[in-house]
């Protein structure tokens, strides 16, 4: 991230006095290259990790009017898939919303998620949703 911070304060300097010259384009380079360097490491060791974890992740997934109509019949009892629809996986759980700490929706809450489910559907193009996904399907989802 420092790179990427110095390289860009290099180049807004540079747009101020109206071009590059050769020597802050070489700085400019070897910058964007050590973010690249730095990059790279970073999502191979995500790549890793998700790669051998079974710890849950949290997933904020947009729906379209389709996914959001057939949403509510493809839900079990504690809110997890039943099964594929569009981009969604089975076994993928709905979460409460979009905080850090969101738990599952609690049982007693249910019946209400599914209503505000209905009344999402028709009523604009996409919503937001959360889900609890497992790591895996994260990675295979960045790789795709």
């Amino acid at each position: 991230v420092h790179a990427l911070v110095e390289a860009e304060a290099l180049h807004l300097r540079a747009s101020l006095r109206g071009g590059l010259g050769s020597a802050e384009l070489r700085a400019l380079r070897r910058k964007a290259e050590a973010f690249g360097v730095e990059a790279r490491a970073l999502l191979a060791a995500f790549v890793e990790a998700a790669a051998t974890s079974e710890a849950p992740l949290r997933l904020a997934w947009r729906l379209g009017d389709e996914e959001l109509g057939a949403l509510p019949g493809c839900l079990g009892p504690d809110l997890v898939l039943l099964r594929d629809i569009g981009s969604l996986r089975e076994g993928w759980q709905l979460l409460g919303g979009l905080a850090r700490d969101v738990e599952p929706i609690p049982w007693e809450s249910r019946a209400l998620a599914l209503r505000s489910l209905e009344r999402l559907r028709g009523a604009q193009a996409t919503a937001w949703t959360l889900w609890r996904v497992p790591a895996r399907d994260v990675l295979a989802h960045l790789m795709a």
